[in-house]
């Protein structure tokens, strides 16, 4: 390239990349609960955030804020799944289970993640997929021999996430009741 057509190119470029300098930003603290630690992991089109949150298991909840929450955080590492929306925060928890992970959200409000069983003690057992959309909690079926991770759902209902086998982590596509493992 001639040195006349590298300024022009270089120039081209500047023009393309300068409103995206001058953009402005702004954050948002995201605290459900009066929580210790807040994870974001996922938001849709809408604006829709979730993740997950672990309380203080020495601090009541805010009371203002949960409404029928209890302490969550019975043993330690446990956490539960938060859905943000237009300002107000609502709790994720796939009943019955030690703990929920709130991973990802897709434009109509469709809620995918992992929750992990309670064992006999009450700590931390397998790990299962889980959807959640208007009709409530539905799990998801584990791939034969593994551990799944749901990580993200588009608009379609197809599922992405990783799953442990004993040779390591792979990652997958769960689309229409099928696994298809990703190398």
């Amino acid at each position: 390239m001639k040195p006349k057509m590298r300024i022009y190119a270089l120039a081209v470029c500047l023009v393309l990349v300068l409103p995206m300098l001058a953009a402005t930003y702004s954050f948002t603290s995201i605290n459900p609960f009066s929580s210790l630690e807040t994870s974001g992991r996922g938001i849709n089109d809408k604006g829709d955030v979730v993740g997950n949150w672990t309380v203080d298991p020495l601090e009541p909840p805010d009371p203002g804020g949960c409404g029928d929450c209890q302490i969550q955080q019975q043993f330690e590492g446990a956490e539960q799944g938060y859905l943000w929306r237009e300002g107000k925060f609502r709790k994720i928890s796939f009943p019955g289970s030690f703990d929920t992970d709130a991973n990802g959200i897709n434009d109509r409000g469709v809620i995918v993640g992992t929750y992990a069983d309670k064992t006999i003690s009450g700590g931390h057992g397998n790990d299962h997929g889980f959807v959640r959309d208007e009709d409530g909690y539905h799990k998801l079926p584990d791939p034969s021999g593994t551990t799944p991770d749901f990580n993200g759902i588009n608009n379609e209902g197809n599922m992405v996430g990783v799953m442990t086998t004993s040779n390591g982590n792979r990652g997958f596509l769960f689309s229409e009741g099928v696994y298809a493992p990703r190398t």
